[in-house]
């Protein structure tokens, strides 16, 4: 199958008349195939969200003009390849000092292998300053495709807390971000976490951060696919994470989904008065029931293992499973007396693209990412209030 290309560039349009506008695109672009007939394809909305500081007037322009529109462009091709929707970009300045708004309609299509017929959807983008910026709630509701998923991609950290994302929030069925592209990861998962726990019936929360945790956790759960390793699982004595900046590697606030993740799902509850923190490491003790957990989160040299676990009774070799780094990222479980059993890993999805395609097949919450999200932002505010020198027998 062909990449979507942008057969109409993005032409100034009337925000008022969209409808109208619409209508004239499609003509435009059937006119424009040659003959070969065209179909309009929309399964769901997918609003992009950047919000960027206000450098001075007149800075809007034709979004072609843009920096960073080209690798946007080509991401919105990948996504429509995939989920044929209408894309609505918006590029908000919402701290400029005067109001502004503007529209662009552009049409991608792509021709299927064997077919004359070209299969198209429209993209919307939106400039907007000032109280355009502030109040694009009841705008973005007017342009939405009727009954169908709304997904708003904040590209960034949200405004948490505020009423502009409320209201833009309110429109959608999910909420998508990436914790690990925001300068303080610890602060947007608290936060993150904090909104998803209040959210109630509006958008369910989504991070690409997590999605890219995907691999390692497949990985980990195949060490105890076998029916005899599963009740290692109750014995977990020792939980390592090893978090790194570089590539293939978790970072710091996907080690806490991988923690929170594991604590979530066999049922470990963390021990706040345990807990000991500096900017790079984080130590803590859960409650597993029977026994206690260590768990220690720290930075890692590039190619250590971004996992391990110890497992087994005080008194007796333990028996301990690591999962490698990298893009397939290997697990092993060595067993007093037995040959090492090594799973070899399978590639993940890693490109925003593909991650984003793959959060658009979900149009409501995914249970197991919220537990993992609750547990996480736990020991993230953990993290970050005694490594700014709180004290460790408050409770959060």
């Amino acid at each position: 199958m062909n990449a979507p290309i942008p057969l109409v560039a993005g032409r100034a349009v009337d925000v008022a008349a969209m409808e109208e506008e619409l209508r004239r695109l499609w003509r435009d672009t059937g006119e424009g195939g040659g003959g070969r007939g065209m179909m309009r394809a929309c399964v769901l909305n997918l609003i992009i969200m950047s919000e960027k500081a206000w450098v001075q007037e007149g800075s809007h322009g034709s979004p072609d003009v843009e920096p960073d529109d080209r690798e946007l462009t080509d991401l919105v091709a990948a996504i429509t390849s995939e989920h044929p929707c209408r894309v609505i970009r918006v590029d908000a300045r919402p701290q400029a000092p005067s109001s502004h708004l503007q529209a662009f309609l552009s049409a991608f299509c792509r021709r299927p292998a064997g077919s004359e017929r070209q299969v198209c959807c429209e993209q919307i983008t939106l400039m907007a300053a000032g109280e355009a910026a502030i109040h694009l709630h009841g705008t973005l509701a007017a342009l939405l495709a009727e009954d169908l998923p709304v997904f708003l991609w904040w590209r960034g950290r949200p405004p948490f807390g505020s009423h502009r994302l409320g209201r833009l929030a309110d429109l959608a069925d999910r909420l998508i971000l990436d914790t690990a592209s925001v300068g303080d990861d610890l602060e947007t998962l608290v936060d993150l976490a904090a909104w998803s726990g209040g959210a109630g019936d509006g958008a369910a929360a989504g991070d690409l951060a997590w999605r890219r945790l995907t691999h390692w956790r497949e990985a980990t759960a195949a060490l105890f696919d076998p029916p005899a390793q599963r009740p290692l699982l109750t014995a977990v004595r020792g939980l390592d994470l090893r978090w790194n900046a570089a590539a293939g590697h978790p970072g710091r606030g996907q080690a806490l989904y991988l923690a929170g993740w594991l604590a979530a799902r066999l049922g470990w509850r963390t021990r706040p008065a345990t807990v000991h923190a500096t900017g790079d490491d984080l130590s803590l003790e859960m409650d597993a029931g029977t026994h206690v957990v260590k768990v220690r989160v720290q930075r890692g040299e590039e190619g250590d293992p971004s996992l391990s676990l110890a497992m087994g009774a005080h008194e007796h070799p333990p028996a301990t499973a690591r999962i490698g780094p990298g893009e397939a990222p290997w697990a092993e479980l060595s067993l007093p007396g037995q040959p090492l059993w090594r799973w070899p890993g399978q590639p993940g999805v890693t490109g925003t693209a593909a991650l984003l395609a793959r959060e658009l097949e979900f149009p409501q919450a995914d249970p197991v990412f919220a537990t993992a999200l609750a547990r996480a932002g736990e020991l993230a505010k953990l993290w970050r209030r005694l490594a700014s020198g709180g004290n460790s027998d408050r409770r959060p």
